[in-house]
């Protein structure tokens, strides 16, 4: 049995769910609704179930959790987020994409989404944040080109004070 990384859904009374990664956006409205707790969690493959799934255990009375698993970071899902925690994480995640772009000079946006991964972040957001500091670099006198479709290279422009 090979261990899997998951989203773990804890109802309470020791009724829990695994589903995959990928599906943590669609369980944030969902965990505050019904005041559940989200944790990154390993578990065995056949634990993981799809949202389908997800919903009908939700609902199920007689539904048995799986007991092997562990968890691997608590409460992944943050709740009502103040304004300034939000604006804390987003300057965060746009000094780490500069950071990132200054040091390697080429980048995809697949790898800036698996930088990120674990941080709850849409890609419409990623890509935010991405254009913003694209935005940043061209003030400060660099020039980032889209190579191909999600490849973008940093260059240097000279710029001439007459």
């Amino acid at each position: 049995m090979k261990n899997q990384i998951c989203i773990m859904i804890d109802c309470g009374n020791n009724k829990y769910m695994f589903t995959n990664k990928k599906n943590l956006q669609f369980l944030i409205e969902f965990a505050n609704k019904f005041t559940l707790k989200i944790h990154y969690a390993k578990t065995a493959q056949e634990n993981i179930v799809s949202m389908e799934k997800v919903a009908k255990y939700f609902c199920d009375q007689n539904y048995i959790s799986p007991v092997e698993y562990k968890i691997i970071k608590k409460d992944v899902c943050l709740k009502n987020d103040s304004r300034q925690n939000i604006t804390k994480k987003a300057k965060q995640i746009r000094e780490k994409i500069f950071k990132i772009l200054l040091k390697k000079k080429k980048i995809t946006f697949k790898q800036i989404q698996e930088r990120f991964e674990s941080e709850n972040i849409s890609t419409s957001a990623l890509s935010n944040h991405f254009t913003h500091v694209r935005h940043q670099l061209s003030v400060k006198g660099y020039k980032v080109i889209k190579i191909k479709n999600g490849v973008y290279e940093l260059q240097s422009v000279s710029r001439n004070k007459s």
